[in-house]
């Protein structure tokens, strides 16, 4: 019997150890997201810290249905900062993150926008009643695998992806987020500012991401 599924694990290793879990789950095959060793799709500006690359790769667009019956499609947002969120309601650190992003989508609504990427696999009505306990103020998908397609492999929840007004992808982070440590970012894109120096837990994107295996 399988006590903890791969989601499961890497949400706990995350809550309790975090960097720990990338050791385990990032050999595995590779999508846009690849490995963190500079060989992936992440390239060698996929590091803490690294140059930005000239031009940030465009963001993979995708269309699911939210909560409220609603198409959510990303190409649709553009001009906005976008931070597309997978987690889970049953992931500890995803919940712990929840509220932080409740804030700043009521302070920052004219320039950022949340999208929260279920990958709950018990249907809509547990996702829903989390987000009506929680008062989640943005759209809520459920992933039938069509964006963590997209964007992984997606090794451990919550990760995250910071997404420009031009649609580009800037940032990925992997782990928990505050609002503290996201507010000067979102600020900085929303303005058409440099990002500058960036550290854990963001990753800039390198140049190869979404490149062709």
């Amino acid at each position: 019997m399988k006590i903890f599924s791969r989601w499961h694990l890497g949400a706990f290793l995350v809550g309790i150890g975090g960097g720990v879990a990338l050791i385990f789950f990032l050999g595995g095959g590779m999508g846009l997201g690849g490995r963190l060793d500079g060989t992936g799709l992440f390239g060698s500006s996929g590091r803490p810290g690294g140059e930005e690359s000239p031009e940030p790769p465009k963001a993979p667009d995708f269309a699911l249905e939210r909560l409220n019956g609603e198409t959510f499609r990303l190409t649709e947002h553009r001009g906005t900062v976008v931070v597309i969120n997978f987690w889970a309601t049953w992931c500890p650190p995803c919940r712990k993150e929840v509220p932080d992003f409740v804030d700043l989508q009521k302070s920052m609504k004219d320039d950022v926008l949340f999208i929260g990427v279920s990958l709950d696999e018990g249907g809509a009505e547990k996702v829903r009643a989390f987000t009506e306990k929680f008062g989640v103020n943005y759209p809520v998908v459920i992933d039938d695998g069509t964006a963590a397609k997209k964007y992984g492999p997606i090794p451990v929840i919550p990760t995250s992806f910071i997404v420009d007004p031009k649609g580009r992808v800037r940032l990925r982070s992997v782990g928990l987020l505050t609002k503290e440590t996201l507010r000067p970012v979102l600020r900085a894109l929303a303005r058409g500012e440099a990002l500058g120096t960036v550290g854990p837990p963001f990753q800039r994107v390198g140049d190869r991401f979404g490149a062709k295996r």
